[in-house]
């Protein structure tokens, strides 16, 4: 996004779509048996937090991107079918991963369509209270977070690392072996060009092979010093 560019809506948008990208990502940490994985029988599966998530979306987008925005329009119970069929069609996690980066897509469009300035007016919540449009996208950004935050909760409950831990994880790794590369190459006279190249391919690299390659570099860095105060 440009300076040109720049608006509250984009703002929005980017921070939208930063949320959807992690519900993605949990979703595709989890295996596709696993979609039916609840932690008590009292809540939602995998799959149904996922078509929640999606429903919710699909709500907000139908009935915010409308002039007449009405969010009592029909029931909670209706929102599914009113809004979200599609959601609750899709019941294999390829299609649900499929569905999430095209509804956000869809959910773009129409709020670009709008502008800033049509997302500023007030419309009536369920308590009948006044909000503008905005804040009830950012009320639903906020829900999506959260049960993304659920999703990581079930992976855990099922023995997964949260893709998130992996990237973060991922990340340190990175800045690790980068330091140690550095320090290899600065005794072997190395240069900096292999230190950033080491760094793009770790980039690229899945979190099995990344702990590996920092294990190795470790290793060479280790024996390069040994060596070398050997020398002196």
């Amino acid at each position: 996004m440009s300076r040109m560019e720049f608006s509250f809506l984009e703002e929005t948008l980017v921070a939208w779509r930063h949320v959807r990208a992690g519900v993605v990502d949990e979703l595709k940490n989890i295996p596709p048996d696993k979609l039916d994985f609840r932690p008590t029988p009292e809540v939602r599966s995998v799959r149904e937090l996922v078509q929640h998530i999606l429903e919710v979306a699909m709500f907000h987008t139908a009935e915010l991107s409308r002039p007449d925005t009405n969010l009592k329009r029909y029931p909670m119970s209706e929102w599914g079918r009113r809004y979200a069929a599609t959601a609750y069609d899709a019941t294999k996690k390829q299609d649900l991963v499929k569905l999430l980066r095209s509804q956000i897509k869809d959910a773009e469009s129409a709020f670009r369509r709008m502008g800033d300035l049509a997302l500023w007016q007030l419309i009536e919540q369920f308590d009948g209270s006044l909000v503008t449009k905005f804040q009830r996208v950012h009320d639903g950004i906020g829900q999506e977070m959260y049960h993304r935050g659920q999703l990581t909760t079930y992976a855990r409950l099922m023995g997964r690392e949260p893709a998130l831990t992996k990237l973060i994880r991922r990340g340190d790794l990175i800045r690790a072996t980068s330091r140690l590369a550095v320090g290899a190459a600065g005794r072997t006279g190395g240069g900096g060009r292999d230190h950033h190249r080491l760094v793009r391919l770790l980039g690229h690299q899945d979190l099995s092979k990344l702990e590996a390659r920092a294990k190795r570099a470790a290793a060479t860095a280790q024996t390069t010093a040994e060596a070398k105060a050997g020398r002196g």
